[in-house]
C-alpha cells in the first residue's frame, strides 16, 4: 500500500518515540544514581571547574575532618565499543556504589566532566571528543584542575 499519509504518520511516531527514548535514558540514569546515594544519606550537588560541570553526592558528617573521595571512571565512552557516545553517563556507577558502602563520616562521590547533565549545554564544552578521543587533553586537564565551585 503505497499511502503517503500513512509514511508521514509512521514517521512521525517513530521519531517521537526515538526522542523520548533517548531523554529517557539520562532520566533513568539520575534516577539510577538517585537510588544508590539517597539510602546512603549523600546529598546531590553540582559543582563546576573553569567550564567544566561535575555531578557529586557527598556525605559531611565530622566538620574539619579528612574525607574519602571516589571519582568516576569512563563511564560508557562508546556505543558497542565502536560509535562515540553522545552522553558517557555510567548506566552502572560503579563508584557511586564503592562511596555508598562507605560508612566513613566524610566522604564524596564525583562524576567525570559532563555526566548528569540533562541538557549538556555548550556543545564544546562537553563534546564527546573529550571522553573518548582527548579525554586526556591538556585544555580539559587544566579547564578541571581549578578549584570546585558550588553552581
Amino acid at each position: 500500500m503505497k499511502n503517503p499519509m500513512f509514511k508521514i504518520v509512521m514517521t512521525l511516531l517513530l521519531g517521537g518515540t526515538t526522542l523520548a527514548a533517548c531523554s529517557l535514558g539520562a532520566e533513568y540514569r539520575e534516577v539510577t544514581a538517585e537510588r544508590i546515594a539517597r539510602p546512603a544519606f549523600m546529598v546531590e550537588r553540582e559543582m563546576g571547574a573553569g567550564d567544566m560541570h561535575f555531578q557529586l553526592w557527598e556525605r559531611m558528617h565530622n566538620r574539619f575532618e579528612p574525607a574519602n573521595i571516589y571519582i568516576e571512571g569512563d563511564g560508557d565512552p562508546t556505543y558497542l565499543n565502536r560509535d562515540i557516545t553522545i552522553d558517557s553517563t555510567p548506566d552502572n556507577p560503579v563508584a557511586l556504589h564503592l562511596a555508598s558502602r562507605d560508612n566513613a563520616g566524610n566522604l564524596a562521590y564525583i562524576s567525570r566532566p559532563c555526566m548528569y547533565l540533562e541538557t549538556p549545554g555548550d556543545k564544546e564544552v562537553c563534546s564527546p571528543k573529550y571522553w573518548s578521543t582527548r579525554r586526556y587533553s591538556n585544555v580539559k586537564m587544566s579547564a578541571a584542575s581549578g578549584p570546585l565551585q558550588a553552581i
